[in-house]
């Protein structure tokens, strides 16, 4: 027996997709049990994607702002492996975020660190940052009184959707700045001197 989580912005939207979803899975030959299928109205909560670069050292978040719809980020230089950013920028949302959210992320690893954080017994590790923030985010979200949702998606997706498009945004976020390359000026120098004696 299987579980399929489905997500929708509003109430209508649920609708038609959870329709969309069960007459999918009956067509593909799946029996669905009625009495299993569990309903509740989209949570009226924050949607936080997160990010990270290795190569950047960038931890991100990054939300829609329910009041003003705007994109709103929070963005820190962090050392260490793309993960150790990544559980940075969730140990942040934890510490940032008091009402209810669901968190997106591309990191599986984060994913699955987050799902098993609550009540988590820690053994010592020879990685000390690592250590503490693992330790903030057990202590986080033991002791946390409103729900949280943590979804993993697949990176780099082109699929349509607020949630790809934010973790789109996380991305480029995350991404490092390119450098754009420096000017030849030996060599605009003599181009332009050619054209100047062509003339």
């Amino acid at each position: 027996m299987d579980d399929v989580l489905v997500c929708a912005p509003n109430d209508d939207l649920l609708s038609h997709v959870l329709d969309l979803t069960i007459d999918s899975l009956v067509a593909a030959g799946f029996e669905l049990q009625e009495e299993k299928i569990q309903r509740m109205l989209p949570w009226k909560c924050l949607g936080l994607e997160i990010d990270a670069s290795g190569t950047s050292h960038k931890s991100v978040i990054t939300w829609k702002n329910p009041q003003t719809q705007q994109w709103e980020t929070d963005i820190v230089e962090v050392e260490g492996s793309p993960q150790v950013a990544e559980l940075a920028a969730v140990v942040r949302t934890f510490e940032k975020f008091p009402e209810p959210f669901n968190l997106v992320t591309d990191s599986a690893y984060v994913a699955a660190v987050v799902s098993r954080a609550e009540q988590a017994v820690l053994s010592e590790v020879s990685n000390s940052a690592l250590f503490n923030l693992l330790s903030k985010l057990v202590n986080l979200i033991s002791h946390r009184e409103q729900q949280f949702y943590v979804m993993h998606i697949r990176s780099h997706t082109d699929l349509p959707g607020f949630i790809a498009e934010g973790n789109r945004r996380a991305d480029a976020l995350a991404a490092p700045v390119e450098m754009a390359p420096l000017p030849d000026i030996f060599g605009q120098a003599i181009s332009f001197s050619t054209r100047m004696h062509q003339a």
